[in-house]
């Protein structure tokens, strides 16, 4: 086979031969310029060019693999970016140290919500339509988390019909505004919930 042949089956018109397969042929690498031209009708071993030329792609192929693997670049990141992003890492490797992964961007919070003016603040604290809110039962079981499901008066434990409240220490009707504050609350079975009213009385010491 002349390398003409060679480069118009399985090169398809690309002459560009890459260093194993210019190493086969017995050529020169670089390739200067006219080669081609006064090498067309020379013989070569079309069989090992074209088993050489599959063997690099599949090197590169591997290599590329690699490098999103390891470091992290990836083909569809500039060359540029690649390139800095391979020496980086592998200059941290040979130090034994690793690229540590960019921060993930914080989640946006909703807003909050604007608060009432305080008359309509305190009647709503007062009001069935607090005690049934998602605020003030998330705030309950974050009161039953920290306190424990026992009454911090007289150590009654939920069983033989004992209920448990979340109290507040300073009352709702009187201090508004700690009404979403868990450390104006405490937990009391209904009785002792019941006797203590609306005084300022703080079990949790006791």
């Amino acid at each position: 086979m002349t390398l003409e042949e060679y480069i118009a089956k399985y090169r398809r018109g690309n002459a560009a031969l890459t260093l194993a397969e210019a190493r086969i042929a017995g050529l020169a690498y670089p390739l200067p310029s006219g080669w081609f031209r006064k090498n067309r009708q020379m013989e070569v071993d079309g069989e090992a060019m074209y088993a050489a030329m599959l063997a690099r792609k599949a090197d590169l192929k591997a290599r590329k693999e690699t490098n999103v693997a390891l470091f992290g670049a990836t083909p569809k990141e500039p060359k540029k970016v690649r390139k800095a992003k391979l020496v980086v890492a592998k200059a941290l490797k040979t130090l034994g140290l690793t690229l540590a992964a960019a921060p993930a961007p914080p989640v946006p919070r909703a807003p909050t919500p604007p608060r009432p003016s305080t008359s309509d603040w305190h009647a709503y604290v007062n009001s069935a339509e607090f005690l049934k809110s998602f605020e003030w039962r998330q705030l309950r079981l974050k009161a039953f988390e920290k306190y424990g499901r026992i009454c911090q008066c007289c150590g009654a434990a939920p069983g033989n019909g004992i209920v448990l409240n979340v109290d507040h220490v300073k009352s709702r009707r009187r201090f508004p505004d700690l009404a979403l504050d868990i450390e104006n609350l405490q937990v009391l079975c209904e009785d002792c919930n019941h006797g203590k009213a609306n005084q300022t009385v703080d079990f949790r010491g006791t």
